[in-house]
């Protein structure tokens, strides 16, 4: 499993379900305006490494494809 770099590894469900709960906050209109940003930079900084993740989840689906042909 890959690790982050504080050490914590990295769990995609986890992010997405994190990235759920904002944005259900957002649209019940939960989030205090002080905490906006913070909310929409936090969703968005997840939403990079879930796409980083499945990107590099391709990658070594593909090399695992190619070695067995």
């Amino acid at each position: 499993m890959k690790q982050s770099n504080r050490g914590e590894a990295f769990r995609y469900s986890e992010a997405m379900e994190e990235i759920q709960r904002i944005v259900e906050r957002l649209e019940r209109g939960e989030v205090e305006l002080d905490q906006l940003y913070e909310e929409v930079r936090r969703a968005q900084r997840l939403i990079r490494r879930c796409r980083e993740y499945l990107r590099r989840i391709e990658s070594d689906v593909h090399s695992l494809l190619e070695e067995e042909e």
